[in-house]
């Protein structure tokens, strides 16, 4: 008898590990996960939690699933949900990333966290991964970096699984880019290949962008890549392996070949490079005499001053050690002269404590760091701490924090107990002299060559910026952190101000009116000044009726704000004489209008000195001539304005008795 059972039978795929994000870029993301059972693995996505719209999946049967979602918006933010076999496995609001910003946006800030031999599943472990987690306060981290020896003590698939995946799984990695280096540790400490494969299981963990798929120069090769993040190029090499019988210290081998032609190729301003093995540390490991350490300080160490790195991360060495920013820095410990290898004695703390001033890089300089204590700490070597360190650790696990914003990057070591125990500046392109030309009495606003506080000892400070209003003068003067370590020279000429224009309807006879006339194109009120405690405001003034006590002279005066300026005319007020005769009767001018030579012949009613001179129409005195002893008569004058602007002129002949005036039409 054959009994047949029909039915089904059912199994439950739950993940094994992950997600987590590789190959981060502006436009494109890489999502990984493994799950216990084999199936086709899926990802959708979109830009709302609730509007998942697009999709991705690799239709091949797999325990682990990579996908890639291209395509993208720089600096967005893309909810996500992982399936198998169409079944949704994870997917909530906590399932997202953000894509980078453009290369070179340097309006971003970026902010990023480096672990360095993390994976000892010890409680130190966790502890450093809290503490990072409260630092950023749910906040995007924009990276986070391995420093090597990522999984103890083999880097075996399954030490990876228990000391790194499910230790960061729930802090970082669903919505943190991974970017890894390997250490020795990673490598088994064996040359591959061996009897156990061809390469370590790091490889098979990661997908890195050996051809350039996050900016940089394709390498080939997983052991080492590029890429960028906003405006600073990021750099992870592999201080351990070795790729046609070369290590990385071997400045001939592929990998340091590639590096140059990608360090040649880097245009952004900030410059990042990480690898394990530290070519200055005296902690758990000694760089005076481990062959490997000497290698990379001798050789390597060179490359990157070349290419004037700005920041060389490391670990292996259990513990903090943070040098100056050092140049042209190859010989042992003792060696060391901060004078001679270091580009500044200050610690570059930037916190006001004594020489602190942060680093300004305009050149070399590199300060190199050992955060090897993100799992735990070890001992220390004979000459600890190092000559060149500013400031070493070997008490306290903790994890570096970068943080970049336009030109200036800081960076800090977070301790497991929640403290900053070291932290640098640098800055670049500051301490800069500015220029501006404005107007009399314009506002002027400056802002610094970096991003924080400024002071100055002028103007007001407001949001940042420095506002000077009411300058009437040329200044230089200069913007200064709160700290008096930056420095910025400010020029600012002020034009002069402009000047008015004063005119009058003089010369007139007495009890008639006279009319002034302002006229200005700049800014600011205009009054007038004049003879007999005359004061007005505006441009137009009348005066009716005048006396003698009204001639003289006027002003007009332009003001805005501490700026000042005047015009002034002479008015000329007339006395009606008993024996003024009209001008028709007493001047007979030839030709008139002219253009530059008038005849006069003035018949002279009166002997006696005349007074001679020429008025122009605003009533202003351009010529005095000699005084004239005139007999009774005709007396001729010839006048020659040849040189003269074409206009109203007033020729006039005056004594203490009579008053003659007429007028010249210049063409």
């Amino acid at each position: 008898m054959v009994i047949l059972f029909t039915g089904y039978f059912s199994f439950s795929q739950s993940l094994t590990r992950g997600p987590f994000l590789q190959m981060g870029y502006h436009d494109a993301m890489t999502v990984r996960w493994n799950t216990s059972e084999i199936g086709v693995g899926k990802i959708k996505f979109g830009e709302s939690f609730s509007n998942k719209n697009k999709s991705v999946s690799v239709p091949l049967e797999t325990l682990s699933h990579e996908v890639r979602v291209t395509n993208l918006k720089p600096r967005t933010k893309y909810y996500y949900g992982i399936y198998h076999n169409e079944i949704l496995l994870q997917g909530d609001t906590s399932n997202y990333f953000f894509t980078s910003p453009l290369p070179g946006n340097s309006s971003e800030p970026v902010r990023m966290v480096a672990f360095g031999d993390c994976g000892t599943l010890q409680p130190a472990q966790v502890e450093v991964a809290k503490r990072v987690s409260e630092y950023f306060g749910g906040k995007p981290i924009d990276g986070m970096l391995l420093l090597g020896d990522n999984a103890y003590d083999y880097g075996f698939e399954r030490e990876y699984q228990s000391n790194f995946f499910n230790i960061y799984q729930n802090f970082f990695l669903k919505n943190t880019v991974l970017w890894p280096s390997p250490g020795n540790h990673d490598y088994s400490d064996r040359t591959w290949p061996n009897d156990i494969g061809e390469r370590p299981d790091y490889y098979k963990i990661f997908s890195l962008p050996t051809k350039g798929e996050s900016g940089g120069i394709a390498s080939g090769n997983a052991a080492y890549y590029s890429y960028d993040y906003a405006n600073v190029h990021f750099v992870s090499l592999d201080s351990y392996g070795v790729e046609d019988s070369k290590k990385m210290a071997d400045t001939l081998s592929r990998q340091v070949q590639w590096l140059k032609k990608d360090l040649t190729a880097n245009k952004l301003p900030w410059t990042v490079v990480y690898f394990h093995h530290p070519p200055y540390t005296k902690g758990s490991h000694d760089s005076d005499t481990e062959l490997d350490l000497v290698a990379i300080r001798e050789n390597l160490v060179k490359v990157l001053d070349y290419y004037k790195v700005d920041v060389v991360l490391n670990g292996h060495s259990h513990n903090y050690e943070r040098s100056f920013m050092l140049n042209k820095y190859y010989a042992n410990e003792t060696s060391f002269n901060v004078n001679t290898h270091a580009s500044s004695n200050s610690t570059g703390k930037y916190d006001g404590s004594p020489s602190s001033c942060p680093y300004i890089k305009s050149g070399s300089g590199t300060v190199y760091i050992v955060a090897g204590a993100s799992g735990w700490v070890r001992g220390t070597k004979p000459g600890y701490p190092h000559n060149a360190m500013v400031t070493s650790n070997s008490e306290t696990t903790g994890a570096m924090i970068l943080e970049v914003n336009d030109n200036r990057f800081v960076a800090k070591y977070l301790t497991a107990n929640g403290s900053i125990f070291d932290q640098f500046t640098i800055f670049k392109d500051v301490n800069k002299k500015h220029q501006k030309t404005i107007e009399c009495g314009e506002i002027v606003t400056f802002g610094s060559s970096w991003k924080g506080d400024i002071q100055s000892a002028i103007g007001k400070v407001e949001n940042g910026l420095l506002k000077i209003d009411s300058l009437n003068k040329s200044v230089q003067f200069t913007i200064s952190d709160k700290k008096n370590c930056l420095h910025d020279t400010i020029q600012v000429n002020v034009n002069p101000y402009k000047i008015p224009r004063a005119s009058s309807n003089s010369p007139i006879m007495e009890s008639e009116t006279l009319l002034l006339d302002g006229k200005f194109d700049g800014k600011g009120l205009l009054s007038w000044k004049g003879p007999d405690n005359f004061m007005a405001n505006g441009e137009k003034q009348r005066i009716e009726k005048v006396n003698l006590n009204k001639g003289g002279k006027y002003f007009l005066r332009a003001n805005y704000k501490n700026c000042f300026s005047q015009d002034s005319i002479d008015v000329m007020i007339l006395k009606i004489l008993a024996n003024e005769m009209p001008n028709s009767k007493l001047v007979r001018v030839s030709p008139n209008p002219s253009e530059g030579v008038f005849e006069l012949e003035v018949n002279v009613a009166q002997e006696g000195y005349y007074d001679c001179f020429l008025v122009d129409f605003k009533g202003r005195v351009l010529n005095n001539y000699d005084t004239e002893n005139l007999q009774m008569g005709l007396k001729s004058f010839v006048l020659d304005l040849s040189n003269r602007e074409s206009g109203l002129y007033y020729f006039v002949l005056r004594n203490n008795q009579e008053i003659i005036s007429t007028k010249l039409l210049k063409k």
